[in-house]
């Protein structure tokens, strides 16, 4: 797959690096969840182990996917894709408020191998609430529901560990017996660890180097349809404005996109990180089959398009093939 081109060609570096220490951040969202979501997760699975109505459910999965263009790199020569392994496991209560209310809480671990880029490799911890309101009887009477989603990650290379917060509305309605359509609407933002002093010396404009902090919005819609008693076809159509992260060697164009830059060394000795605002659509395609009562596989492709400053910005390809089964 190849990158977009910036306006101009590939451009030769023309900046020295100079040595950077880290340096704390100063965002304090990571401090809010480690001292709040605890102590709310503990309140919320006390509430919920407390109601008649509170039915467990859980699960693993496993995914094997390949991306083409990990880096988000706009120039080609610097494209670096790689296949990973993903396993999987959440636990979480699904709790009857009323004839058409619910609450269902989630806890989720998980773990992602990289064959290559070993730095990327990374695990995961999260949790969700997801209160859900159905307005009335019958199976295409439509759903609303809104999310909270609260998630650490701890990666290999740990000048990328980060907290993320998301929430999400959701409709979603089927229709007849083969169809179902879905749109959602949401919020995020990721909060890095730590930020770095800028590797471009003066007289290059002063960044600052959290570039881990990003913030965005995304709208969604998703249709799925029937292909039988035990296989089905979703594909999804997603709009995202907001913060993205290319890593490259350093070049002028991107530093003059940026609002953040920081070293990445896991892409390789003198890569720079840029975090820019762009515009990103995504386009994905899933075909899934059951496999008994509470199994299901699936494969799938995904393609991403992303503009930012002067269509600066990158595409990336994604095939993916996994296994889910539910207990």
């Amino acid at each position: 797959m190849k990158a977009l081109s910036a306006a101009g060609g590939h451009q030769t570096p023309s900046m020295p690096i100079h040595t950077i220490q880290p340096v704390p951040d100063t965002v304090t969202i990571n401090t809010a969840v480690r001292l709040w979501v605890p102590a709310l997760t503990a309140t919320l699975l006390a509430l919920a182990c407390a109601c008649a109505g509170a039915e467990g459910l859980g699960g693993i999965s496993a995914e094997v996917l390949y991306n083409d263009n990990l880096s988000r790199s706009p120039y080609e020569a610097s494209v670096a894709g790689d296949k990973s392994l993903e396993l999987g496991l959440w636990q979480g209560l699904h709790i009857q408020l009323a004839d058409y209310t619910a609450l269902h809480l989630q806890g989720t671990l998980s773990h992602q191998q990289f064959n290559h880029l070993t730095g990327l490799s990374n695990t995961r911890v999260g949790g969700s609430a997801e209160l859900s309101h159905k307005f009335g009887l019958g199976a295409e009477v439509p759903v609303l529901s809104f999310t909270t989603y609260i998630e650490r990650s701890h990666y290999h290379d740990n000048h990328r560990d980060q907290s993320l917060y998301r929430e999400s509305l959701a409709l979603r309605q089927r229709i007849a017996e083969q169809w179902q359509w879905s749109v959602t609407a949401s919020h995020e933002w990721q909060d890095g660890d730590y930020g770095q002093y800028s590797p471009y010396p003066p007289p290059a404009p002063p960044l600052p180097g959290n570039v881990w902090d990003l913030h965005a919005w995304q709208l969604s819609l998703n249709i799925e349809k029937d292909l039988g008693a035990s296989s089905w076809l979703s594909s999804t159509i997603a709009w995202r404005d907001g913060d993205i992260v290319a890593s490259t060697p350093q070049y002028p164009k991107i530093l003059e996109a940026s609002t953040a830059i920081a070293f990445d060394p896991v892409f390789g000795p003198g890569i720079v990180a840029y975090r820019m605002s762009a515009t990103t659509r995504t386009v994905s395609l899933d075909w899934n089959h059951s496999v008994g009562e509470n199994s299901t596989l699936y494969v799938g492709v995904e393609r991403q398009w992303s503009h930012g400053y002067e269509n600066l910005g990158y595409q990336t390809a994604i095939i993916r093939t996994g296994f889910l089964h539910n207990f």
